[in-house]
């Protein structure tokens, strides 16, 4: 296995990263936040379903 990734995929990391480290810092999660959690996901599960898989 290796730990080669495109740019989709570092940049789907990033982004959930940032919105954890967001959740984190404000030390306060609203039900808003996890909502948008719950979007994010759906949109990244969408997304990486199109996206080509070339293995």
């Amino acid at each position: 296995m290796d730990m080669i990734f495109d740019g989709f995929q570092v940049t789907i990391i990033g982004l959930a990263i940032f919105m954890v480290n967001h959740v984190i810092h404000n030390e306060f999660a609203h039900w808003l936040e996890g909502s948008m959690f719950v979007a994010s996901f759906l949109l990244f599960a969408i997304a990486s379903a199109y996206y080509p898989n070339e293995a």
